[in-house]
């Protein structure tokens, strides 16, 4: 791959015909020129390198000394422009059927990826999975091809829905496929480029814990209790990238007037941005009646999870108690569904934790917040894993255009590390500003009655 006119490595029988002084000569001087002409016929002699700058030539790590590329190291395995030594080059794996032993974005190691024919995707020629539902295309965000939907307990009388907002904005029509959760059989959905389709699920009654037809006024006929439900999440696959929102439940009124008075949404993440360490936002459970709620949903067979949990927990027949403050792990399956509730407890600082990636699903059947305002309302969200937190936020009161002065605000800030320090900006006037411990919150509401 070198230029005419280039010196090439001599061999080593050349090499001992040479007098020492000037074997030695000869030898610096085709390290200089050689460390300019890589085999991917990379050249350096005419545009020199800059300091810090490195590359690969073969198997060595070359770094940029005095303008020109220097071996630094013989990698022992490969080498990487970006990372330099590695076990393997991201990008390249093997394939076994459909599935590909691809090589970590990180070069230490291998993970074994099932390519989803139901996704479009397929292993190439590389070793790795190919196609726009490939885990390399997708990246790092809420726009995926495969998510879990996955019932929260809730209140809401059965003739509400539950239901999946699928949006697509690619300009091409995906083709979704929903299994798992209530369904006997796979529902096939097909949303067209750049639409929204809402689609109803059937409610999983075990997650939604409440099938009784009650008020906000009239707690269910039979105890909220934690439980544990293999298959309970609704298992969601496209062939192209969308964003999944989860509706629970999906109308405010239907038929003649009858009212929900309880529902929420939340925002789904996609498998493949799930991660494995998690603190949870609640609110407390009102005992006797509707607790607080937690739901941890698994991707894959085999995930052992660890709740130390902030609340004790209300057991049942599928799920023995947990004590607040003590560490307790769970094995889940590829759908199953483990509901912790705490009626005379808070989950708010729980920390969940997994050996392989999980959802974490957290709120409550019905509260008032603040505390003691009536009505109660039924709260959910995703929880955002630690290491994709950050630690600069801006709060933005939305608007109520009917009511004009707005109602009570309440901010939780949870700590996810020992002697966690906040500021605020502009100050607020007897707010904390430290939390010593993981798990520790801070509340800062408006301090007005409702309005």
């Amino acid at each position: 791959g070198c230029k005419r006119g280039e010196v090439s490595q001599p061999s080593w029988s050349d090499a001992r015909l040479l007098g020492y002084h000037r074997r030695m000569k000869r030898v610096v001087f085709l390290l200089v020129v050689v460390a300019a002409c890589s085999p991917s016929g990379r050249n350096q002699g005419d545009q020199p390198c800059t300091a810090g700058q490195q590359q690969c030539y073969g198997n060595q790590l070359q770094t940029c000394q005095n303008g020109v590329f220097t071996t630094e190291m013989d990698c022992p395995n490969a080498c990487d422009d970006a990372l330099g030594c590695v076990l393997c080059v991201p990008g390249t794996g093997t394939c076994s059927g459909n599935v590909s032993h691809a090589c970590d974005a990180n070069g230490m190691g291998y993970t074994d990826v099932t390519c989803d024919a139901v996704e479009g995707v397929t292993c190439g020629s590389a070793g790795v999975c190919e196609g726009d539902c490939a885990p390399q295309t997708l990246g790092q965000s809420y726009i995926g091809c495969e998510y879990y939907a996955t019932v929260t307990g809730n209140i809401v009388g059965n003739e509400f829905d539950f239901a999946v907002a699928l949006a697509n904005t690619s300009s091409t029509p995906a083709t979704v496929t929903i299994d798992g959760g209530a369904l006997g059989s796979a529902m096939i959905a097909n949303v067209a480029a750049n639409t929204l389709l809402v689609q109803k699920l059937p409610w999983q009654q075990q997650l939604k814990l409440c099938n009784d037809s009650p008020t906000p006024e009239a707690p269910c006929s039979t105890p909220l209790t934690s439980v544990d439900v293999p298959g309970g999440g609704y298992h969601i696959r496209s062939t192209e990238p969308i964003t999944v929102y989860q509706f629970n439940s999906l109308e405010y009124t239907v038929g003649n007037g009858d009212y929900s008075y309880t529902n929420d949404a939340s925002l789904l993440e996609p498998t493949n941005v799930w991660r494995s360490n998690f603190y949870a936002a609640s609110w407390a459970g009102i005992a006797g009646a509707y607790p607080s709620e937690v739901a941890i949903t698994a991707a894959q067979p085999g995930t052992n999870v660890t709740i130390t949990s902030t609340a004790a927990t209300d057991p049942s027949s599928s799920v023995p108690a947990i004590a607040a403050g003590t560490p307790t792990t769970k094995t889940l399956g590829a759908g199953e569904v483990l509901e912790l509730t705490s009626g005379a407890g808070d989950f708010t600082g729980t920390n969940v934790t997994s050996d392989l990636p999980i959802q974490v699903i957290s709120g409550h059947v019905c509260t008032d917040v603040p505390t003691g305002i009536a009505a109660c309302d039924h709260v959910e969200e995703s929880m955002f894993a630690v290491d994709t937190l950050s630690e600069t936020y801006i709060v933005n009161a939305p608007q109520v255009t009917s009511l004009p002065n707005g109602k009570v605000e309440v901010i939780r800030i949870i700590a996810t590390a020992p002697n966690t320090t906040i500021t605020y900006n502009p100050p607020q006037a007897g707010a904390l500003t430290g939390l010593a411990n993981a798990g520790d919150y801070l509340e800062i509401d408006n301090n007005a009655a409702e309005r």
